[in-house]
């Protein structure tokens, strides 16, 4: 994939970010370029697009291979169903949530509401412990805050305008805090 990403200097940010917000853009400007600021992320292909549950990084979790979080958090909305392993074999995360979006309304787990979130947290240990240079670069990330930056989602996202409760960042910051007490001092 080609990365259509800006490639922002810092001296240039402000000014950017200002025509950014003028013109109604929607680019990720600020990602790598404020010093402390928030990283901001949301699509695979782009800076820190390996934060994303999309990103092709396998988790091996109950004896499985997952292809991406992605896949392993939308199965187990079916979890010891058939449609836990139809979405398994989904081709892509964005086939496995179109999958588990169709097959929700009726069949959802009872205690999915309860559950999500320690299941996604299962899944992002899984993903960073498992591919130590996503571990590394989830720790060089340090103490800025992680938004998943997105419209589409204003629970597991900032709806796009920081309204949003941002618990995907807020689990990474998390998984963050866990490796970074396992790292050699």
């Amino acid at each position: 994939m080609v990365n259509t990403h800006p490639n922002v200097r810092p001296e240039n940010a402000d000014y950017l970010q200002t025509k950014n917000a003028k013109l109604g853009h929607r680019l990720p400007l600020e990602a790598d370029v404020r010093e402390g600021g928030p990283i901001r992320f949301y699509h695979s292909d782009q800076p820190w697009g390996e934060l994303s549950n999309f990103s092709r990084h396998a988790v091996f979790i109950a004896d499985r291979v997952w292809p991406t979080v992605e896949h392993y958090y939308q199965a187990q909305k079916f979890a010891g169903t058939v449609h836990e392993e139809t979405i398994r074999r989904c081709a892509t995360p964005t086939q496995a949530k179109r999958e588990a979006t169709a097959l929700q309304a009726e069949r959802t787990r009872g205690d999915w509401a309860e559950v999500k979130e320690a299941v996604m947290l299962r899944g992002l240990r899984a993903k960073f412990l498992q591919h130590p240079d996503l571990a590394q670069r989830l720790l060089s990330s340090g103490a800025r805050r992680l938004v998943e930056h997105t419209s589409n989602d204003a629970y597991w996202g900032d709806a796009g305008d920081g309204t949003g409760q941002n618990r995907l960042g807020h689990l990474l910051m998390q998984v963050r805090a866990e490796l970074g007490a396992l790292a050699p001092h």
